[in-house]
């Protein structure tokens, strides 16, 4: 997360359903926070602005960074009208779900 005062909300709502142990948050844009993560991660949630124009570098990232495992979901927000691709490298969209202006989608690793 950027913005400073959502993440601060984030690490609030963290704390208070005492999941600290189970969640990472991190500061900055996702394409830089991507590349210096390590390890792997159960649940990737990724909630970018609206404009947001990077999602498939970021989703590389996590491919090419090894942070994601076969068990992995990626869960990712984003406008209704934007396009991301149903099969990223062995990633593929497993469902997709339309809220007005916003439409999220859901991927699990499923090699080719």
């Amino acid at each position: 997360e950027k913005d400073s005062r959502a993440l601060k909300v984030i690490q609030d709502n963290v704390k208070t359903l005492n999941v600290t142990q189970q969640v990472t948050v991190q500061k900055g844009d996702a394409v830089t926070v991507t590349k210096r993560l390590s390890g792997t991660f159960d649940v990737i949630f990724m909630d970018p602005p609206y404009a947001y124009t990077e999602l498939s570098s970021v989703f590389l990232n996590l491919i090419e960074g090894n942070l994601l495992h076969p068990d992995s979901i990626v869960i990712v927000e984003m406008d209704s009208r934007a396009d991301l691709s149903n099969q990223i490298g062995d990633w593929h969209c497993y469902d997709t779900k339309s809220y007005g202006i916003s439409k999220i989608k859901f991927y699990e690793h499923a090699p080719q």
